[in-house]
């Protein structure tokens, strides 16, 4: 068989070896990096939240009249961003919703200081007003003009009639979680005149922690931003689903719920899927059906406790299994995984993967770390142990884990599930 080929059991697609590279990172970068001219690709991509979509479109459909905010809450890496985005990158949501969304990402903007943030949030407003067709006479958008602007713009809100608004402003930030106290209050403190004013909304993602620390702080704050609010709470997704769907344009999942009954319904000519597949030289969906998905359960629960569900990583986690797949396909091992003979990445390749391999993506840190002294899961903590001391019977394997608060009894659980 000829090196650069993946095979099935009746099937074998030839590929570039730099063509499913590319593939592989525009099916797992993160979502903020997908640009404008990828959009088409981002709106066919699918994340299992049906209930949370029909949560966000039933309360945007009623911003326009009531003006309420929004708070996403949701723990790191479970998706928050991909979330709204997608829901922003809606059309049809938007103009059946009179929605003009406004995207800031809290760590792209100045986040040391609150001068580059107004810039910013001036600029979006002056695009605004240009988009409705609405005159407002605002001054160059300069440091030296900022205050007169901003208050030329609560000024104009607050004495507008809405019907003249022919777009109801929805301003998200994202990645508030990485501000410190005294700029997260700061910022709150920018923003709470528009949470206030019924014609313009706020959305915030936030992770738990941060949330807690709004609601224990000023009650203004916790009024306007997590009290008087639509919350919408985004669970973990199931990885094994998340994966599936990111490896849709290469590979498939051979169950009773196919993610070919998404493929088939996707735009015939236009589609990027399908663009991406012939490169690969596959004509028809249905060929897609002879791959085995390469990433058995004991290989996503792996993935999932490893990261503690962290989405980010868990696609770091697989391009560097894809990647090694490729260069060692014929090295793999075969084992029998629901009845069909399968080639498996082995639990030593897997530990080795992500402990000793200078080019993985996913990097454990060093087990002597003080910042990995807290928060990790037993799963992270035990991979870093193994990288350190070799073995169970290496003299302060236990003791390591025992200063991470892991007793002798589940350190062997979790080996045995490693």
């Amino acid at each position: 068989m000829a090196e650069n080929s993946i095979s099935s059991e009746n099937h074998v697609v030839e590929y570039n070896k730099e063509e499913y590279a590319e593939v592989l990172e525009h099916s797992f970068s993160d979502i903020l990096s997908i640009s404008d001219g990828d959009r088409d690709l981002f709106e066919e991509l699918y994340y299992n939240r049906e209930r949370e979509f029909i949560d966000f479109r039933n309360a945007a459909e009623k911003l326009y009249l009531n003006g309420n905010n929004i708070l996403v809450i949701g723990s790191a890496g479970v998706g928050k961003s991909n979330y709204v985005y997608k829901l922003f990158y809606d059309k049809e949501l938007l103009e059946k919703s009179k929605l003009f969304p406004m995207m800031f990402d809290y760590r792209s903007i100045s986040p040391n200081s609150l001068i580059g943030w107004k810039l910013h949030f001036i600029a979006k407003f002056i695009d605004y007003f240009e988009k409705i067709a609405y005159n407002i006479q605002l001054k160059d958008n300069t440091v030296d003009n900022i205050d007169d602007n901003l208050f030329k713009l609560q000024k104009e809100f607050k004495h507008t009639q809405k019907e003249l608004l022919t777009k109801h402003p929805i301003i998200f930030v994202d990645d508030l979680d990485y501000s410190e106290e005294k700029q997260l209050f700061e910022l709150l403190d920018f923003l709470s005149p528009y949470a206030r004013d019924k014609k313009i909304s706020i959305l915030l993602s936030v992770r738990p922690p941060l949330y807690l620390a709004i609601q224990h702080n000023d009650f203004k704050y916790h009024f306007l931003f997590t009290n008087n609010v639509k919350k919408i709470k985004l669970p973990p997704l199931h990885i094994h689903n998340i994966i599936a769907v990111r490896l849709a344009p290469v590979l498939a999942i051979q169950e009773k719920h196919s993610i070919f009954d998404k493929l088939n319904g996707l735009k015939e000519s236009g589609s990027k899927y399908k663009k991406i597949l012939k490169k690969l030289g596959i004509s028809n969906l249905e060929e897609l059906k002879e791959f085995q998905y390469p990433f058995t359960d004991d290989y996503v629960n792996f993935m999932a406790k490893i990261t503690n569900g962290n989405l980010r990583e868990v696609f770091d986690i697989a391009i560097d299994s894809l990647s090694f797949i490729l260069e060692n396909y014929h090295r793999l091992k075969e084992s029998v995984v629901d009845n069909t003979l399968r080639k498996v990445i082995s639990e030593g390749q897997a530990v080795s993967l992500f402990l000793n391999n200078p080019e993985s993506r996913y990097k454990l840190f060093d087990l002597h770390s003080n910042k990995n002294r807290k928060g990790n899961s037993i799963y992270f903590n035990v991979l870093e142990a193994v990288s350190a001391f070799g073995c169970s019977s290496n003299t302060g394997f236990y003791e390591a884990l025992e200063e991470m608060g892991h007793k002798k009894k589940d350190v062997d659980n979790t080996l045995k599930e490693l």
